[in-house]
């Protein structure tokens, strides 16, 4: 027990609180985030795998005491690592910060939780099982519901401009030239070509270019990344149906953006389907290699060693027939 702790340390890997995060920099933060995965993947992996033989021998033919000691042995490391993301789901609500999460999120989406609930099956580990689906339930809530303050500020910041709607339409009734010259994209968004309109139409297709290039993260896309788009764009539309920002932009602005901003959802799930299928066509081919078998000495699906892809399979062919 004490000895996987200890593992850990040596890795890099720290127990912090919420309130020890709360001291540090997010550089700091995004440094722990980067020894929590590397950690993960070697414990998950190696270190809490390799457990599992000699509390099999150990307790050979005491099949449920060998499970519950395995348990215990692992408890206290496996707690760690769950403990450290579920405060930085707690301290992750800034767009800033999303890059990251996401990062964390989807190390436990593929390689975390299957590892765990393939090892720790019994009853016993009933808890450690429900901890980790919490809290990666728990990251991926605080991204789906990541709303970014710009898109906050800007549209309130229209809406409150938008009480003074004729005040501004005289003020761009003068010569200031026409707003969409140097922006042809937006000509089939806005209600009419009045300048009042033009220049609304101009700083929201503008804010939506910005939130599409953030929904990238680094030309990473992804399902939540994707989501945190709709989330945001959906913000935008409903906020100015709410203000006199709507009767400015009009009805054909409404459905020429509804139009067009689904045909960027889809060609963007399109993209992301895409994404998928090759790399899941590359991971094949890693695995299975070339003539598509496996090799002795080759890992598992898992990206297990043979020997403790071995002793897993057969905690997993026990569990089930307990079943």
């Amino acid at each position: 027990m004490e000895c996987l702790v200890e593992s850990l340390s040596r890795l890099g890997f720290k127990k912090l609180s919420v309130e020890d995060l709360q001291m540090l920099s997010w550089k700091e933060i995004e440094d722990e985030i980067e020894r929590w995965i590397k950690a993960s993947n070697l414990a998950l992996k190696i270190l809490l795998p390799a457990e599992c033989k000699p509390c099999d021998c150990v307790f050979f033919g005491f099949f449920s005491t060998a499970d519950l000691s395995f348990t215990d042995v692992c408890r206290e490391s496996t707690l760690q690592l769950l403990n450290f993301r579920d405060a930085i789901a707690i301290e992750s609500q800034s767009p800033e910060r999303l890059p990251r999460v996401l990062n964390m999120f989807e190390t436990m989406r593929d390689h975390l939780i299957p590892e765990i609930e393939s090892m720790f099956r019994d009853q016993s580990s009933g808890l450690l099982r429900s901890k980790a689906t919490t809290v990666w339930k728990i990251l991926g809530e605080a991204i789906r519901g990541e709303l970014h303050p710009i898109t906050s500020y800007m549209i309130n910041y229209l809406c409150a401009a938008s009480r003074s709607r004729k005040t501004l339409e005289q003020v761009f009734e003068g010569d200031y030239g026409d707003p969409l010259k140097e922006y042809p994209e937006i000509e089939d968004r806005v209600h009419s070509y009045s300048n009042l309109s033009g220049q609304m139409g101009l700083i929201i297709w503008l804010l939506e270019s910005k939130l599409i290039a953030e929904s990238k993260l680094h030309n990473r896309l992804t399902d939540l990344s994707l989501r945190f788009l709709i989330r945001n764009v959906e913000y935008i539309v409903q906020k100015a149906k709410e203000c006199e920002l709507g009767t400015i932009l009009g009805d054909d602005w409404f459905k020429n953006q509804a139009t067009q901003f689904n045909q960027e959802i889809k060609q963007k799930e399109e993209e992301l389907l895409s994404k998928k299928k090759t790399q899941k066509e590359e991971e094949i081919i890693r695995i299975l290699g070339p003539n598509q078998s496996f090799g002795r000495g080759s890992s598992d699906l898992m990206g297990r060693p043979p020997l403790i892809s071995n002793v897993m399979s057969r905690r997993q062919e026990r569990s089930d027939n307990a079943d």
